[in-house]
């Protein structure tokens, strides 16, 4: 699998960059939203608890899937902004649990 930024920009009223993404398969299944999450982390060199992928679409028969990705500046402002289901889809349920603990925590 090969990742390739389409386009990286700031958005500073949602505190957050907007990237698009192509990801290119070499071989096999597209690979789940997981695997190319951690790989997105990796190249932006983002915070895996302020970092979403809001989607990835495939086309049959071709080898190559484009998405968008959300880098929050930090993740009082994704949990703030970003729907539940894209939460949900992004982290386990243990994990957003841990990270609205903290956010209480930090408002506190």
């Amino acid at each position: 699998m090969e990742i390739e930024i389409l386009e990286d920009r700031n958005n500073p009223v949602l505190h957050r960059r907007e990237v698009r993404f192509k990801v290119i398969i070499h071989k096999g299944a597209t690979p789940s939203r997981v695997e190319v999450r951690n790989k997105l982390i990796a190249i932006l060199s983002a915070d895996k608890n302020a970092f979403i992928v809001k989607k990835i679409e495939s086309s049959f028969g071709v080898k190559v899937s484009e998405g968008s990705a959300m880098v929050y500046e930090n993740r009082e402002a994704m949990l703030k902004i970003e729907a539940e289901h894209l939460l949900k889809k992004n982290f386990s349920e243990g994990e957003l649990k841990s990270l609205r603990n903290k956010a209480t925590k930090q408002e506190a």
